[in-house]
């Protein structure tokens, strides 16, 4: 009886991040494979991997930062593509990267920063968006892991959608369509969902997203919505564009540097409160967001009714709600949350 013929691998790609490695192979005939996530000893894991290639493995970087879809005046950090390289790992004169493969690749250091910094509704996002990625479901499946509910629940509750309830009743019964953005999340944590009934499902994301924020103390990335928020975050492009305008013409004309952290010290120093607004005659759950710069305190705007619903629990409770900027443009804003 014969045996089917081992392909011959003919790439590794390493995806390297402050805390660790990703690590995939391509096969002869470009099939893209998952080798594992490794964060201790990543360095000699890979060495030992990568040595099956032979003695005279050369090494690229493949990937081009992510494109942003939205110009942020301002991005914390931790969210910024730059933390992470993908390199290749191959022979003098081997086989080129499919063409697939590299655009999978070029997008999974957005999705790895989202998992690693509770980016949860950028990581749906680009899922949704993404043709290339849902050319490979089972890797995405990989690399998600117990991250896909997080993923589609914290979707569920920041976006607005006058059709949420039947299309997410639809993609947990199975029966979603393909242009269903609660399908597309759903395909990859079926696995990880236990409840298919909706009022049911509601009440897990609920504990499941309370005991990421409590129990295991991770931040949480939530977008900011309101009417007011808008003149807010002119005002903070304003005061930006003046010290960006003024440190470079200083730079020009005396010589100092700096201009551009002084520019992120001072987003950074704004305390951000989020502040219970229990009568409030709208929404009794209602969470404000306010910003204090020292000279003036402004409101930014709320959370998400349903998020501000399931965060009620740790309000009532005294539980006090830690924020920070995350990032913002003239039109939008995110706090992250810790607890």
């Amino acid at each position: 009886m014969g045996g089917g013929k081992i392909m011959e691998i003919s790439n590794y790609y390493a995806i390297w991040y402050p805390q660790g490695v990703y690590l995939f192979s391509e096969s002869s005939s470009g099939a893209l494979n998952w080798e594992g996530r490794y964060a201790s000893d990543a360095e000699s894991i890979v060495k030992s991997v990568i040595a099956k290639l032979g003695s005279d493995v050369l090494e690229e970087e493949l990937v081009q930062p992510h494109e942003e879809d939205e110009f942020w005046l301002y991005q914390n950090e931790n969210l910024m593509d730059k933390q992470y390289r993908c390199i290749r790992y191959h022979r003098p004169l081997g086989k080129a990267p499919a063409t697939e493969s590299r655009a999978f690749l070029r997008r999974i250091p957005v999705i790895m920063q989202a998992l690693e910094y509770g980016d949860f509704v950028r990581a749906a996002r680009v899922l949704i968006n993404s043709k290339k990625l849902s050319l490979f479901p089972g890797l995405v499946y990989e690399l998600l892991g117990q991250s896909a509910f997080l993923v589609l629940a914290l979707y569920v509750h920041n976006t607005f959608d006058s059709q949420r309830e039947a299309l997410l009743a639809a993609a947990l019964s199975d029966q979603g369509r393909e242009d269903n953005p609660y399908a597309k999340l759903f395909r990859y944590a079926r696995d990880v969902v236990d409840c298919r009934d909706i009022n049911c499902f509601y009440k897990e994301c609920s504990s499941r997203i309370l005991n990421y924020l409590v129990d295991q103390r991770r931040p949480l990335i939530v977008p900011v919505v309101g009417t007011e928020f808008r003149q807010t975050l002119r005002d903070l492009g304003r005061i930006i564009d003046q010290v960006t305008k003024e440190g470079r013409k200083r730079q020009l004309l005396e010589g100092l540097t700096g201009w551009d952290s002084r520019t992120r010290n001072y987003i950074e120093n704004i305390n951000v409160y989020c502040s219970p607004e229990p009568y409030n005659p709208h929404d009794c759950y209602a969470i404000a967001v306010l910003l204090d710069d020292g000279d003036r305190c402004r409101q930014l705007g709320y959370l998400k009714r349903e998020m501000a619903r399931l965060l009620a629990p740790l309000v009532k409770s005294g539980v006090p709600l830690q924020a920070r900027l995350a990032r913002f443009s003239f039109n939008n804003a995110d706090i992250s949350l810790r607890v």
